[in-house]
């Protein structure tokens, strides 16, 4: 066994034996050197076998359950070695002020100026910093907003101005996006909505209003669907297809598409997500909607302020099968327009071909045609 190798499996001993569930204090004794430094935050520095051995006696005593682990493979070159662990316990024991700095220790650092602190170790001090560094910045706004020279801002006693946002120019990013757009398929929204019928059936569940039944031609389903969600019209969505007339693609719209059925679509693609594979090594979340399923995921963010009004605070990501993510998102839009024109009026099994005769009706129940 080479050097690195041997130093990997010290480290390792000492993850596992040290630091994991079934704590072995002889392994202080047998791996460590006598005047060894343990360091461990928001602790005061331990030194020596005795001392560590103490320390860790303690702060079982605390978290009964202690438990940390290696989550990546150890990175050894010459007498150093890395490694990323994690862990923690549930705390149980002694209260954690008992395992801070001692207060003499703590005073005794402070005025030596050992503390390493990346802020002053004295409120008073930090506010005083803050004030000077707050009025030297207002000092030099006032100075550019009394010659005019605030960048896109106009400050005067009639108020503060702003001007719009610019868009930044930047050759290399258009190039790059453009070549980024290039890589990707050409995929016709028509195309899509067939291979998804494909897999999902979600046409099935645009169900008659009377009856219940699916629609008999899927392919008209999907034209109405799509000239709802673009807001084109069927009128216009019937002379640019071709394939169907106005008259039948209204009939389907009346009679198929609707608040109700949109929102069973949208669930009929947000169970074929559930059901994808990688379901079985995530989970199946907790929350999904048609812009993607939630996935949560431990440990947080910088941005703890940041707070999503539907998933909240807590860490984690959305994902979404690609295929389905352009028919969702027509879906999704379709149902919205639904919702902002209102539900039509309620309809009677003849309702169709009288709106069909009568086409200025039809713009009174704000539905655009």
């Amino acid at each position: 066994m080479d050097k690195e190798m041997a130093n990997k499996a010290v480290v390792g001993r000492w993850f596992t034996e040290f630091w994991g569930k079934q704590v072995n204090l002889a392994v202080v004794d047998e791996i460590a050197a006598p005047n060894m430094l343990l360091k461990y935050s928001l602790h005061e520095p331990r030194r020596g076998r005795d001392d560590i051995k103490a320390f860790m006696t303690d702060f079982r005593a605390a978290f009964p359950d202690l438990n940390f682990w290696g989550t990546a493979d150890l990175i050894a070159e010459g007498d150093y070695v890395v490694g990323r662990w994690e862990g923690g316990g549930t705390h149980s024991g002694r209260a954690f002020d008992d395992f801070l700095l001692p207060r003499d220790a703590f005073e005794n650092r402070r005025d030596a100026d050992e503390l390493g602190l990346a802020v002053p170790d004295r409120f008073g001090v930090w506010r005083d910093t803050k004030v000077r560094l707050l009025e030297a910045r207002l000092g030099q706004i006032d100075a550019l907003a009394a010659v005019g020279e605030l960048s896109d801002t106009t400050l005067t006693e009639e108020g503060l101005s702003i001007n719009p946002i610019r868009r930044s120019e930047n050759e290399a990013a258009d190039t790059l996006v453009r070549r980024l757009y290039a890589m990707l398929p050409r995929l016709r929204v028509t195309e899509l909505f067939a291979e998804v019928q494909g897999w999902t059936s979600f046409a099935d569940r645009f169900a008659h209003l009377r009856t219940g039944a699916p629609p008999d031609d899927a392919r008209a389903l999907m034209t109405a669907v799509l000239a709802d969600a673009t807001n084109l019209g069927l009128t216009r969505m019937a002379r640019s297809a071709g394939a169907f007339s106005h008259s039948r693609l209204l009939w389907v719209a009346e009679w198929h598409v609707r608040d109700e059925t949109y929102q069973a679509a949208l669930g009929c693609l947000s169970d074929a997500i559930h059901a994808h594979p990688f379901t079985k090594v995530w989970g199946d979340g907790d929350t999904s909607s048609s812009d993607g399923q939630f996935f949560r995921a431990g440990g947080h963010g910088q941005a703890r302020a940041d707070y999503n009004a539907k998933y909240g605070s807590e860490p984690g990501g959305k994902v979404l099968h690609p295929c389905l993510r352009p028919l969702c998102a027509v879906l999704f839009q379709g149902h919205r327009r639904q919702r902002q024109r209102g539900r039509p009026c309620s309809r009677r099994p003849h309702a169709p071909r009288k709106l069909a005769r009568y086409p200025r009706a039809l713009h009174r129940h704000g539905r655009r045609y």
